[in-house]
Parts: C-alpha cells; sequence; structure tokens
C-alpha cells in the first residue's frame, strides 16, 4: 500500500510539461451508499471527500485520462459517557474505589485509494465521462478515551486524551466504475457530479450501532497512571462480516489546468 502512495506523489513529475499542463483535478463531497450484504449490515451512510488527479493519455475523441484517487470518509461516530471503577486493594481486601468519568469516542472510516481510466466526450459547455477504477479500501474502527473528571485520572494533557486505539481495521481490494459529468462554467473551473459503483472483498468490521454501546474494561494488572497504554482497556463487541460493495456519489469542483489563466 505504501507504494501506491508513492506512485501517487511522484506521478506529476513523471508528466511530460505540456501534459501537465492538462492536468484536471477534481475536489469533491462524497458519499458511500453500502450495497448488498453491506447494506444489510450497516444502514450507516458515509460522509467525507474524495480526489481524483487525472492525467492525459490522448486528446482525441473520446479524450484518454489516467489518473488517481484519493478518498476518506466516515460512515458513523459516537460518543459516551461512562463510569471507569478502579479498586484499590491490600492483603486482598478491597480498602477504596475510584470512579472515573470518561468519554468514549468511536468513529468508523473508511480509507482509499484507486488508479483511475477516464474516457471523456467533450462537448459543448459538459464533458461526460465515464472511467473504470481499481485499488483498495481500508475499513476500520477507531476509539479515543478522554477524562472528563477536573482530577485528571491518567492524563495530564490539555486535550485529556487517556488513550486512542484502532479496535479493528481490514485491507480489502476495491475495483468498478461508472461515469458522470463535467458543466463547464469557464476560465477552467466546473462542476463534477458522479458516481461509482465500487465492489469489495470481505472485511470484518463495525456498524455504527454496535459502537453505541461500546463494553469498556479496565484490564491493567500492573498499570502506570502516568502511561496508560491501548492494551489496559479492553472493548467487547462482535464484528460483522461481508463483501463491501458500495456506491460512491461525488459532488464538487473541477479544475481544468490547461485552461486556468493566471494573472502576471
Amino acid at each position: 500500500m505504501r507504494h501506491f502512495f508513492l506512485v501517487f506523489l511522484l506521478f506529476p513529475f513523471f508528466s511530460s510539461t505540456t501534459y501537465a499542463q492538462d492536468t484536471e483535478l477534481d475536489i469533491n463531497l462524497a458519499l458511500g451508499f453500502p450495497l448488498e450484504a453491506f447494506k444489510e449490515n450497516t444502514d450507516a451512510v458515509g460522509f467525507g471527500g474524495d480526489l481524483n488527479l487525472m492525467f492525459p493519455v490522448s486528446r482525441s475523441v473520446p479524450g484518454i485520462h489516467f489518473g488517481l484517487n484519493a478518498m476518506y470518509m466516515v460512515y458513523g461516530f459516537n460518543n459516551q459517557r461512562e463510569v471507569l471503577t478502579a479498586e484499590i486493594t491490600a492483603g486482598g481486601a478491597v480498602i477504596d474505589r475510584i470512579d472515573m468519568p470518561l468519554e468514549i469516542k468511536t468513529s468508523n472510516n473508511i480509507l482509499g485509494g484507486h488508479a483511475v481510466l477516464r474516457f471523456t466526450a467533450p462537448l459543448d459547455g459538459v464533458s461526460p465521462f465515464v472511467q473504470g477504477m481499481a485499488g483498495f479500501r481500508r475499513i476500520a474502527t477507531d476509539t479515543r478515551i478522554l477524562v472528563v473528571s477536573d482530577r485528571q485520572f491518567f492524563s495530564d494533557r490539555d486535550d485529556r486524551l487517556i488513550v486512542s486505539q484502532t479496535n479493528l481495521q481490514d485491507w480489502v481490494f476495491s475495483y468498478g466504475g461508472g461515469g458522470g459529468v463535467h458543466i463547464n462554467l469557464g476560465g477552467g473551473f466546473g462542476l463534477n457530479l458522479a458516481a461509482h459503483y465500487l465492489l469489495g472483498g470481505e472485511a470484518d468490521y463495525y456498524d455504527a450501532d454496535d459502537t453505541e454501546q461500546w463494553e469498556i474494561d479496565f484490564v491493567g494488572a500492573n498499570y502506570d497512571p502516568n502511561n496508560l497504554e491501548a492494551g489496559d482497556l479492553s472493548i467487547a463487541a462482535t464484528p460483522k462480516r461481508s463483501r463491501t460493495n458500495m456506491l460512491l456519489v461525488e459532488l464538487g469542483i473541477h479544475l481544468n489546468f490547461g485552461l486556468i489563466e493566471l494573472e502576471d
């Protein structure tokens, strides 16, 4: 996966100067709608953004572009309060208990990257296109636990963070295609409207409903209050598993750098 991001960063430098002038960029708000078995396990709709960086391969009709897509979206976010109780023992007897109010912030998220091959039909004012995509998606659940009490148990940080951990993550192959239209607004600026059907491999993941009531247990036998680690807290939940097909809908700004005129 690291190689993908390296190619993403270096690709513009491998393009000729002439072709780089015709580089196109889509900056989008993105919605991800689970489909089929994925939808049966979660009704959450992903919300986030994505970028499409496209380079011309052929200027004929239809125009052919090759590029890269990067996406990130959250498909479930929960906040909850819970009181964690620590027992103080001496000689095997409990001599005191400390109640520690905590705030638990949990997010389910999707990070993805795809290679894109796009075919465009430039018309007056609009440019319809179709494209194919292939790459990967990372589906993950992350939890941040913060202290709420002014006594700052386990944390002396300004943000009151006690510990942050990734509870579950899975990587899947992602591929598919779709189409859309670029609406020309003049001067190299336009709108991008598109929808793409993306198939995804099987993954383990949590639904937003699963994370609404995390059961947090303190499991540190010999913990250091000044250095609480992720392993000192356990979260009880059973992940779901299915293929991860989804519909990606984009709405955003389209930039054609070859048509943008910059003032001296």
